[in-house]
């Protein structure tokens, strides 16, 4: 992987405005709009940051994909986080029950997002600080219902700080990020560019481990 990217990285050294989308109270009529954006929604598929990799041993719950969603006008990033009921549940046998559950239990599906607020400056164009807005947490199907997202929020929102990262490579279909703090990998495609069965197939934590 790492080989990899430090090819994609070479390639991208002549992005001039990746995080363009992010500054603050900046003209940006001298950005080079022919570039590709950070916003829009994105999938995970390889991290060597051991808290993501901590994610896929929950043993209440399995993972079924981590993403991200960048949005320019609100200038926030929505870190994604969905979880499916854990595997040992499908030996369970719930047809047998003497009574018939009103939804499947194998069909439940919560996402977490961890909303931050983004900023970014023309003098380190490549560099996106963080800090935290607040936490969503979105019952996608619940007791077989779906309902709307529970925004939580503080009076310090947008004020926490949650790091920085740099973009190393960004193209329509492949961004490349590495945290300022501990210099840990990400490498996300766009979801446009993914087929439904690839999303559905979630990130696979064993597949994502780095070599040694």
């Amino acid at each position: 992987v790492a080989s990899i990217v430090d090819r994609l990285v070479e390639l991208g050294d002549g992005l001039s405005d990746p995080a363009s989308s992010y500054y603050s109270g900046v003209d940006c009529a001298e950005c080079d709009a022919s570039q590709p954006s950070l916003v829009g929604t994105w999938s995970l598929q390889y991290t060597d940051s051991p808290d993501l990799l901590a994610l896929g041993y929950n043993p209440l719950a399995e993972l079924v994909r981590i993403g991200q969603v960048f949005d320019g006008e609100a200038k926030t990033i929505a870190n994604v986080i969905e979880w499916k009921p854990p595997s040992i549940l499908s030996s369970v046998p719930f047809d047998s029950l003497p009574f018939k559950l009103p939804f499947d239990p194998l069909a439940e599906r919560l996402e977490q997002r961890v909303v931050l607020k983004g900023s970014a400056s023309p003098s380190a164009p490549r560099r996106v600080d963080l800090a935290v807005e607040g936490i969503d947490i979105v019952p996608k199907m619940v007791f077989g219902q779906a309902g709307g997202p529970i925004e939580l929020r503080g009076p310090l929102s947008g004020q926490v700080p949650f790091g920085s990262f740099d973009v190393l490579y960004l193209d329509e279909t492949l961004r490349i990020t590495k945290t300022v703090q501990g210099g840990f990998l990400a490498i996300n495609t766009r979801v446009a560019q993914l087929v439904e069965a690839d999303m559905d197939d979630g990130f696979d934590v064993a597949d994502e481990l780095p070599s040694a």
